[in-house]
């Protein structure tokens, strides 16, 4: 009966050690999810409202200088957009 109290008693110091450390680390686990989550949510609604305020500025600017873009001419662009590389040039040509 010795041998088994004394190794309770050793299983439970042991407990008594390492208990605490796994009950801090889930908890700031825990804790550090929810703040990279909050991190993550903020800079998606960040790139979203950036994102779409950017493609505003882009229509205003096609409204307000509509008579430059009617002069464009469309293929010009395109070819010199293609030529800037191989892989381009395959495809658009």
């Amino acid at each position: 009966m010795v041998s088994v109290t004394t190794s309770w008693e050793a299983w439970r110091a042991e407990c008594e050690t390492y208990a605490p450390n796994l009950i801090n680390y889930s908890c700031d686990s825990c804790f550090c999810r929810k703040k990279f989550f909050k991190i993550e949510v903020l800079l998606k609604t960040y790139l979203r409202s950036t994102m779409s305020q950017e493609r505003l500025n882009g229509l205003t600017l096609i409204a307000i200088q509509n008579d430059i873009l009617e002069t464009i001419k469309y293929e010009d662009l395109v070819d010199d957009f293609a030529s800037k590389s191989v892989r381009r040039k395959t495809l658009f040509m």
